[in-house]
């Protein structure tokens, strides 16, 4: 078998300064990729603090929440007293009325 090789392949010629900004990707891609993973860190502590900030406000809400419905269920207590303070005095009142009605009855005798 015989095997055909490629012929050789010209190689280009760049001016120095070209030749030291190739030898200079590597590098600069480093660069590049440890300033992302920076960024990317940074941007990383950043959401595990605002996610510890909201799991701190998600207490805080959680604890007002408890307040408003301990407001809410002290409310309700107080409407519901004043509600029978209410009838209690429409009771009152209607049996005011009443013996008012007896005694103008009486006096009209």
């Amino acid at each position: 078998m015989t095997s055909v090789s490629e012929p050789p392949r010209p190689r280009l010629e760049c001016p120095p300064f070209e030749e030291a900004a190739w030898a200079l990707i590597p590098e600069v891609v480093t660069q590049f990729c440890r300033s992302f993973l920076g960024s990317f860190t940074e941007i990383s502590s950043w959401i595990d603090s605002v996610e510890i900030r909201l799991r701190g406000d998600d207490a805080r809400l959680a604890g007002l929440v408890d307040q408003v419905s301990s407001l809410e269920q002290l409310m309700m207590s107080r409407v519901d007293t004043a509600t029978k303070r209410a009838a209690s005095a429409k009771e009152v009142a209607a049996e005011a009325l009443g013996e008012l009605g007896r005694i103008d009855s009486k006096v009209d005798e």
